[in-house]
């Protein structure tokens, strides 16, 4: 789960020295990317799923994910799934939100997501 030595900070905010040598934030914005993979059991099944973005994922990333829903929820109000229900009580962001909110993030964002069922595996141990 660790990164491997000389993946670790960008260059941009590895300075011991930091009041000497200032962190180019542009640069820590432009060069960073996540990459998550989750494996999900239901069943028998075992369905594994990478998202993936470019751009740094914390402060930067997290204003874009908020700004992303903010505006699914502003603009494409009546096309959410729980709306397509006649609402629903306390939703968790996927539940609320939906494919609506996967495609802006698609088209604005750069998210990549991918999905696949493990072949062979019948659910296999769980943690």
């Amino acid at each position: 789960m660790l990164p491997q030595p000389g993946t670790g900070p960008a260059p941009c905010v590895s300075s011991p020295f930091p009041r000497n040598n200032p962190v180019d934030h542009t640069a820590l914005f432009r060069d960073g990317f996540f990459e998550i993979t989750n494996i999900s059991h239901s069943g028998q099944s075992k369905i594994k799923t990478v998202i993936k973005a470019d751009g740094e994922p914390g402060y930067f990333g997290t204003a874009r994910m908020i700004s992303e829903a903010g505006l699914a929820l502003a603009l494409d109000f009546n096309k959410l799934p729980y709306r397509q229900v006649g609402g629903a009580g306390v939703l968790t962001p996927v539940a609320a939100l939906g494919d609506v909110y996967i495609e802006r993030m698609k088209k604005y964002y750069g998210l990549q997501v991918e999905s696949e069922v493990v072949p062979g595996d019948k659910g296999g141990k769980r943690r």
